[in-house]
């Protein structure tokens, strides 16, 4: 687990999970002795990693997957959006890790593939502007009930409290960032699944938690330093 913490990606920047946040709020804000004072996640998300696919840039496509397929948008999904086949993940990491793991769902990357092709996706990846068309298309398909909403920019359509209002809904949401204002996000989709607020002498301090498609732990995002260039999809049935 150490190891894994200590890992660095291409930037050089260490991932903020669970057991650096105190460390991470010392560093960036000077504040200590943070405490959590609201916190939500979904429950029933084993990660779907994008290097299992066989497909390059494919984050968006594994994010839009998570999302059908934990939230029973399609056939092989439980009457109440959990997979049909779980098991104990014996081997699950980190803050918060799952207790159940998921198939592959390759029956439905496929789908979301196919569909992602019409829409020009290719070796950069997808247009974020795109993700919304792939997501209708691969729901209509399937004949499933619902509408899918999509926001743009930080603080315009991208805000905290209405995200926070569809997480406590049980809603995820898939998320393309240009860069997350610390340096280890860049060109990125991940899926929104839960949000924490830490607080210390009158301030708060926002964060959105992540499957961010590259490891089984949640990852903490610092909202309030995310840049504009953002947007959100999500799939809703009222």
């Amino acid at each position: 687990m150490l190891a894994w913490l200590l890992k660095r990606n291409k930037y050089g920047k260490r991932r903020i999970v669970k057991e650096t946040v105190d460390e991470y709020l010392l560093k960036n804000y000077g504040v200590k002795d943070a405490v959590c004072t609201k916190e939500k996640v979904l429950g029933g998300f084993a990660p779907l990693l994008q290097n299992d696919y066989g497909v390059d840039n494919c984050c968006s496509i594994a994010s839009i997957t998570s999302a059908i397929y934990h939230t029973g948008a399609l056939s092989g999904s439980g009457k109440k959006g959990r997979p049909d086949s779980v098991a104990k993940n014996e081997n699950a990491e980190g803050p918060r890790a799952n207790t159940v793991a998921a198939p592959l769902a390759k029956d439905v990357f496929d789908k979301v593939y196919k569909n992602a092709k019409l829409f020009f996706f290719g070796k950069r990846g997808t247009n974020p502007f795109l993700i919304k068309p792939i997501f209708d298309r691969t729901l209509r398909q399937s004949g499933q009930r619902g509408r899918t909403g999509v926001a743009f920019v930080k603080g315009v359509g991208v805000r905290f409290a209405p995200i926070t209002k569809l997480i406590d809904r049980g809603v995820p949401l898939v998320f393309s960032l240009l860069r997350d204002g610390n340096g280890f996000y860049g060109d990125h989709t991940m899926l929104i699944i839960g949000y924490a607020v830490y607080e210390t002498g009158g301030e708060k301090h926002r964060f959105l938690l992540l499957h961010d498609n590259w490891a089984k732990t949640v990852s903490y995002l610092d909202y309030d330093r995310l840049p504009p260039i953002c947007s959100v999809n999500w799939r809703d049935v009222r």
